[in-house]
């Protein structure tokens, strides 16, 4: 019986041992800041933890950051800013000086999804990719400074797949076929007038044959 006893009594306090280190910890969500030596902002976050173990750069475990964070040029200026939007949905923005938006990147599950831009100081679209998945899946497109595209390929997980096509002024100059990353196909050159002028046979990368073309 004393035995028993015994026994009874060490389950017993494991089970409040092992429930006084699972237990959720409810704790108040703060806002951390740092500053640049000049007394400018530098970056501040609302952080929010569960369990009182000083563990990590931020001195607890289970760290959760809520709402957004935003880093600062040392002159003051916001330089960019991360929100979640939801559960699974997030998107980062960076900016110039000038407060003109530089990127924008879309987040699923911490992943990028959707299109990834850059723009121009002065504002103009400059770059543009599609994302699945943390991947480039669809078109990746470049700009000039007056809207017209500069290159379009296309990316399939990651890799460029498909037909690709490279402008000058708004002029289709070149198109070209991508396999697997590698130039893989037919190269064709294009005058002013989009008349096909010279065509090439590529395989991994390498030109294999020229073609003549008398149009």
């Amino acid at each position: 019986m004393r035995t028993i006893i015994v026994l009874l009594g060490i389950i017993f306090l494991f089970l409040i041992y092992y429930s006084l280190n699972n237990i959720y910890i409810k704790q108040p969500s703060y806002t951390k800041q740092e500053y640049y030596n000049n007394g400018k902002p530098k970056a501040t976050s609302t952080i929010e933890y569960t369990k009182n173990l000083p563990i990590n750069k931020d001195g607890f475990k289970d760290v959760k950051i809520v709402g957004a964070m935003k880093s600062f040029y040392d002159t003051g200026e916001l330089e960019s800013e991360f929100k979640h939007i939801d559960k699974d949905r997030s998107e980062s923005i960076s900016y110039y000086k000038n407060g003109k938006i530089k990127s924008k990147t879309k987040y699923f599950k911490n992943k990028v999804q959707d299109t990834f831009e850059t723009y121009r100081e002065d504002g103009s679209l400059q770059f543009t990719t599609e994302y699945s998945n943390g991947l480039e899946n669809g078109m990746s497109t470049k700009y000039d400074g007056k809207g017209r595209v500069v290159f379009q390929i296309p990316y399939k997980n990651g890799k460029r797949e498909g037909l690709g096509k490279f402008y000058e002024n708004g002029i289709l100059q070149l198109s070209v076929e991508y396999k697997n990353d590698l130039q893989n196909g037919i190269q064709r050159e294009y005058d002013k007038n989009g008349n096909i002028i010279r065509e090439n046979i590529y395989k991994n990368d390498k030109e294999e044959k020229w073609l003549p073309y008398n149009g």
